[in-house]
């Protein structure tokens, strides 16, 4: 997203001079794009204007706190009021040290405080020669608004993205570090860039879908994941899984980061769900004295869009109207370690497209007329290994066409734990 913003920098010239001279270096100083990262800014050299400008005193209310003296107060004029603080106030006059630029540049990327990064930036740029000090910045972004004739009221008018044009690209993510402070931007430009190239194509290249796939496991590796920036990576795993993509190459990874992303996730409360196109999580976060089973059902709409429904309880059954359910039996407390807060991170996965699940296996069976009539659901415990249940854990899966009495029908399981994907068969 491209931003614009208006800037009046108050500069101190040394040794004093003109404006062409001042108007001449300034341009010179900021007609080269910064570019940092997911970051660039860019100034409108024919924006920039260049003012002389000097200190008036005036008669007015001391200033406030937060006022900033922009040069050395003068001699206050003699009939100017001695029991009241002067003001200083900026007016065109013949002056040959003291100038305001103004000037218009565009920002993208999506900084914190968008404000300062530009303030820095500009007092750096403008000062690199020693001659111009920065004396004070002032920045306004420019957003245009819309008035409604109707209601009489405005609202924010669409960004115009005419003139905009992509700087970056998937394959530049090899160049951005990601760091804790960063991350969240960083999966929102991800998210951009996919998009937009989802947009373009109907599917990522092999080294563009490694590229992000990297990228956001870098991410889960370095900060800490909030639902929100979870929830962002779930909607871009979906509209690769839903995309002419192929996956496979990379579904163990992929696989690896959604389970890490949500054992490592922090949030309030004890359950968490993660929705998106075809693919839903829930964390819950169980006390294992109080824990007496779980039960995680999913149902998948039309436009592929999942409903979760989560029972602290164990239930033989499954919810009605689901395409897939898993319940885990009470006899689990017996494997649940304590972690933080005296609990345990349960988590559930639901995904309601195989191409994760194209395994060498699948893909022979496939050949022998074998397909994957279900969506695929898991349950795991963060640190914990689970054998020998008295009790079974019951999964129902729902055919996603209806099986007809010459079909012959077999239930499967992935074990990541076995070198990657092991595919085994049950009756």
């Amino acid at each position: 997203m491209v931003r614009r913003f208006s800037c009046a920098v108050d500069v101190n010239v040394n040794p004093a001079t003109d404006v062409k001279t001042v108007q001449a270096e300034v341009t010179t100083l900021l007609s080269l794009t910064f570019s940092h990262n997911f970051l660039t800014i860019t100034v409108f050299t024919s924006s920039i204007v260049i003012l002389p400008v000097e200190v008036l005193p005036r008669t007015t209310e001391p200033p406030t706190t937060n006022s900033t003296n922009l040069f050395p107060p003068k001699t206050t004029p003699a009939d100017a009021s001695t029991t009241k603080k002067p003001d200083l106030t900026l007016a065109v006059v013949d002056s040959d040290q003291f100038f305001r630029v103004n000037l218009t540049l565009s920002m993208t990327g999506s900084p914190a405080s968008p404000s300062i990064v530009i303030e820095r930036w500009l007092k750096e740029e403008l000062q690199v020669n020693r001659t111009m000090i920065v004396l004070n910045v002032i920045i306004k972004e420019n957003v245009d608004s819309k008035l409604d004739i109707e209601t009489d009221t405005t609202h924010w008018a669409d960004p115009d993205m005419t003139n905009c044009h992509q700087l970056l690209t998937i394959s530049d993510l090899i160049n951005i570090t990601v760091t804790p402070g960063n991350a969240a931007e960083v999966v929102d430009m991800i998210q951009e860039l996919v998009d937009v190239q989802l947009g373009n194509s109907s599917q990522l290249s092999h080294s563009e879908l490694g590229s992000v796939v990297e990228k956001l496991s870098e991410v889960v590796d370095v900060s800490p994941i909030e639902p929100d920036i979870g929830g962002d990576i779930v909607n871009i795993v979906a509209n690769i899984l839903l995309s002419e993509t192929d996956v496979t190459p990379v579904a163990n990874s992929v696989l690896d980061l959604t389970d890490r992303m949500g054992n490592s996730m922090e949030f309030q409360g004890e359950i968490a769900n993660i929705k998106a196109p075809a693919l839903a999580l829930s964390m819950i976060d169980v006390d294992p004295d109080e824990f007496s089973g779980l039960t995680f059902g999913v149902s998948l709409t039309a436009t592929m869009n999942p409903e979760v429904f989560v029972n602290q309880s164990f239930v033989n059954k499954p919810f009605p109207e689901t395409n897939a359910t898993i319940s885990l039996p009470p006899e689990l407390n017996h494997f649940l370690p304590t972690g933080e807060k005296n609990t345990t991170r349960v988590q559930f996965q639901f995904y309601g497209t195989p191409d994760l699940f194209q395994d060498s296996f699948i893909v022979n069976a496939t050949q022998r007329n074998w397909t994957l009539n279900s969506c695929i659901v898991s349950a795991s415990i963060n640190n914990s290994q689970v054998i020998n249940l008295e009790k079974r854990v019951v999964v129902t899966l729902n055919h996603a066409n209806p099986k007809q009495p010459e079909d012959k029908v077999q239930c499967m399981f992935w074990d990541f734990q076995k070198y990657g994907c092991i595919t085994d068969f049950y009756q």
